[in-house]
């Protein structure tokens, strides 16, 4: 798999996959339209849910990167109304209607008091295993997708291995099958090898192996919180904004 195509998998587990973003939305029109008449507001409401705003924290960054820190529209203007957050960016010919008033809606949103950040040790988790690996199986090298891979206890369980940051390691099931309870001694009789000794990240570490997998195709007010260079002023009607795509390309 290219760069590129592991980006768009797991960004889109995020988005579509289960509890993803645009997963939740369109569970939740599916249940409300039955009770709606107008179609046409239905469809609006559904346009709405397809562009949620990027949340920064008070210094402007990124709350944080994989997943993307993003609200829904209806939690945005709350929250612009409330003053908790200032607006930085909107969606050019999007707005949401008010008492007496047309809203243009949020894209990007800045919180206006600092939210502290996580403590430097990332949690346990498969996903984040998988980060911390790049989503390459630590024995073959090869990427693949999430449903290609599993954890593996480099000191089998039968041996008294731990499933810990020291002792998981992101593999691909052919290998971890082959691999079995062989202790890593033991690794080169069977022709493999262990690439890189697990270890606990940082969440710095973690953030850094995220942004490489930021979807290519994020609405352009976004790109300069995400590192990402801006595309020219010419191709911004052009741009199909990123949850659009994701949403018809599953």
């Amino acid at each position: 798999m290219t760069e590129d195509e592991i980006a768009h998998h797991v960004s889109s587990m995020y988005v579509n996959g289960p509890g993803g973003y645009l997963k939740e939305a369109s569970m939740k029109r599916e249940k409300q339209s039955s009770s709606f008449d107008d179609k046409e507001y239905l469809k609006f409401l559904q346009k709405l849910d397809r562009h949620p705003a990027l949340v920064l924290n008070a210094d402007y960054q990124a709350l944080s990167v994989l997943p993307l820190s993003i609200w829904s529209w209806q939690e945005t203007m709350k929250a612009v109304f409330s003053g908790k957050v200032v607006v930085v960016d909107v969606y050019p010919g999007i707005t949401v209607k008010a008492v007496n008033v047309d809203v243009p809606l949020p894209s990007v949103i800045a919180l206006t008091e600092y939210a502290k950040q996580p403590s430097q040790s990332p949690a346990f988790t498969r996903r984040n295993v998988f980060l911390r690996d790049g989503y390459k199986c630590q024995y073959c090298s090869e990427t693949f997708m999430t449903r290609d891979l599993s954890l593996d206890h480099v000191t089998p369980r039968c041996m008294g291995g731990q499933l810990n940051w020291e002792n998981a390691v992101t593999s691909c099931r052919k290998c971890n099958g082959r691999k079995g309870h062989i202790l890593p001694s033991d690794l080169k009789r069977i022709g493999m090898r262990l690439k890189r000794e697990p270890r606990v990240p940082t969440k710095w570490e973690l953030a850094a192996n995220a942004e490489k997998m930021v979807p290519k195709k994020v609405h352009s007010t976004w790109k300069p919180f995400l590192g990402m260079h801006m595309i020219p002023e010419e191709e911004r009607d052009e741009e199909r904004a990123f949850f659009d795509d994701i949403e018809e390309s599953f």
